[in-house]
């Protein structure tokens, strides 16, 4: 567990609510990162803002297209308003490098922005948020992601991995492996960076840094190759182009309209039905779509 010293919360915006039990009426109309950011720095939909110096919110790429969720900040997180700066952070950054992906081009939160933390001494323990801190917080992260529309989510730990993907989701069991989620294209799951600090020895921090490393390699391998894939032209009114990530069960449809949709779990089978359809738009809309639930926005 990381052990540091208590300091005295500093000062906070003025709240817009108190202890409501959620963070839903606080999420702005038409929100922006910007604007999330700013309005949370108030939120008191759960007790944590008595304990947390401060909101600690998402930070990253507004573009970025892959997103990181951890489970609350940490200590050093809380005192400097800033999600993974701490030692797991500068872990997870290592970990990124490693695998060929550049942190300023993803963005990092948490399932919960404040700090949760038992004293001991002088030192704050950190202590695991309840499945109600976590429930208050969601509207938060939800409102993230609906906002930077993420082509990949990767879960760092338990608690993330169990309120994005499944209440029984095991990360020892499936970490790197792209489950099914309708949060995202691809979604995974790994262990967080703090686990790989709090190893017994060298030999087994060094073990589980590598698969760490090898589990965000599998996130760099899938972003490119989705961004290799060819697109094919079509003459259709209504689709003006589509391309199929035969691995990854992914269609991109890109519309005359200009907006691009990704649509999860389509088989090579449907893939053919769809190109060999005497109308594309026709079929698409009266069988492809309907047999879709899993579809996010996307870019082209």
């Amino acid at each position: 567990m990381e052990r540091h010293l208590i300091e005295e919360p500093r000062g906070r915006a003025r709240s817009t609510a108190n202890e409501t039990g959620t963070a839903a009426p606080l999420i702005p109309p038409r929100p922006t990162i910007s604007k999330l950011q700013e309005v949370a720095r108030g939120c008191r939909a759960c007790p944590l803002w008595k304990t947390g110096t401060q909101t600690v919110f998402g930070e990253g790429s507004r573009r970025a297209k892959v997103v990181f969720v951890g489970e609350q900040p940490g200590n050093d997180e809380d005192l400097a308003g800033k999600p993974f700066v701490g030692p797991a952070g500068k872990l997870l950054d290592k970990a990124l490098v490693e695998a060929g992906i550049n942190r300023d081009e993803v963005y990092v939160t948490n399932t919960v922005k404040h700090f949760k933390w038992e004293p001991s001494g002088k030192r704050r323990i950190h202590k695991k948020p309840n499945a109600r801190e976590i429930a208050a917080c969601r509207p938060w992260l939800d409102a993230e992601l609906g906002v930077l529309r993420p082509e990949v989510i990767v879960c760092l730990g338990a608690t993330a991995a169990q309120a994005l993907i499944s209440k029984d989701f095991k990360v020892s069991q499936r970490r790197g492996e792209f489950v099914d989620s309708k949060l995202a294209g691809l979604v995974m799951a790994t262990v967080h960076p703090s686990s790989i600090l709090r190893a017994p020895d060298d030999e087994t921090r060094h073990r589980e840094m590598k698969k760490l490393i090898s589990d965000l390699g599998n996130v760099a391998k899938a972003m490119r190759s989705l961004e290799v894939a060819e697109w094919e032209k079509h003459t259709s009114e209504a689709i003006a182009r589509t391309r199929y990530h035969a691995e990854f069960k992914l269609l991109d449809v890109y519309f005359t309209t200009g907006k691009t949709y990704r649509y999860g779990h389509v088989t090579a089978a449907e893939v053919r039905a769809l190109m060999n359809a005497s109308s594309l738009g026709t079929y698409f809309n009266q069988v492809f779509k309907p047999q879709h639930e899993h579809v996010w926005p996307t870019r082209s």
